[in-house]
């Protein structure tokens, strides 16, 4: 790898560490909130947080309307935060291998498949997370928001992108491993 290209990598390799950090340090927060706040008052009085295009919304008055619908809803919303965490991981992870010599490595093609999949499993967990949330939602509410399942989201395009990356650096490593024995 160049030194330029080098230049523009070790800055985002660092801001995907920090990102990481953060994100963690968040799903702890939101665990916190979510396991302690019921024990503090009743699971009727806690507020949902609901995740939105803007990011996390705690401030809309939203409550469950039983306590298996709130452990239910804390499940999935952790297991989606979670999912989006993992995709950072090992976008870090594809970002420090391309700070080695060699571009093409097997690890790489892998890092992306696995991308792939944690950016599908991120987008219908949390269309999952949006059904729950809206079936606790007011009545007088349900006109204002409802739910449709989108079965090709975002996610699932972006997925379908990170799926061919992996082919093509899977092949341009089958290309190497070719070329090297050959000379």
């Amino acid at each position: 790898m160049t030194e330029h290209a080098s230049t523009f990598i070790k800055p985002l390799h660092l801001l995907l560490t920090l990102s990481l950090i953060v994100g963690l340090l968040f799903l702890i927060g939101l665990a916190m909130y979510l396991i302690v706040a019921p024990l503090l008052f009743t699971y009727q009085q806690v507020n949902l947080p609901v995740l939105m295009q803007e990011g996390l919304q705690i401030n809309l008055s939203c409550t469950a309307k039983s306590l298996s619908a709130y452990i239910l809803y804390t499940a999935v919303i952790l297991v989606t935060v979670s999912f989006a965490l993992l995709f950072l991981f090992f976008l870090r992870k594809a970002v420090s291998l391309l700070l080695k010599p060699q571009l093409f490595s097997d690890t790489l093609s892998k890092s992306l498949c696995t991308m792939g999949w944690f950016i599908l499993l991120f987008s219908y967990a949390k269309q999952l997370h949006l059904f729950l949330y809206v079936q606790q939602v007011p009545n007088e509410l349900h006109e204002i928001l409802h739910f449709t399942f989108t079965p090709i989201t975002e996610g699932a395009l972006y997925a379908l992108s990170f799926f061919v990356l992996a082919k093509v650096f899977g092949h341009a490593l089958q290309l190497q491993h070719e070329v090297e024995q050959t000379v």
